[in-house]
């Protein structure tokens, strides 16, 4: 297990958070460690692969959009490659 890259092994971060009426800063749990701190090291595998490709991406000048349509996925799959999620 490894510390988590988002929160930095914290469990939370300070976030703004959305309410139907209301928005407000506040202490939300790490989505990534689900508020462990700690990640498998697969997960820290999967994050900076996805970093990777967001910078050569970026440096490209695509949009996600047009990065997933020209790898043939829909935006929902390379979003998760680029988050270092496995899609549902």
């Amino acid at each position: 297990m490894e510390t988590c890259p988002e929160c930095k092994g914290e469990k939370r971060f300070w976030a703004l958070m959305h309410y139907e009426h209301k928005c407000e800063w506040g202490w939300m749990s790490c989505y990534v460690c689900g508020g462990k701190g700690i990640v498998t090291q697969q997960k820290v595998k999967l994050r900076r692969y996805g970093e990777s490709i967001r910078i050569d991406r970026i440096k490209r000048g695509l949009s996600m959009r047009e990065e997933a349509t020209r790898l043939k996925l829909t935006p929902y799959e390379y979003s998760c490659r680029e988050t270092g999620k496995v899609p549902k």
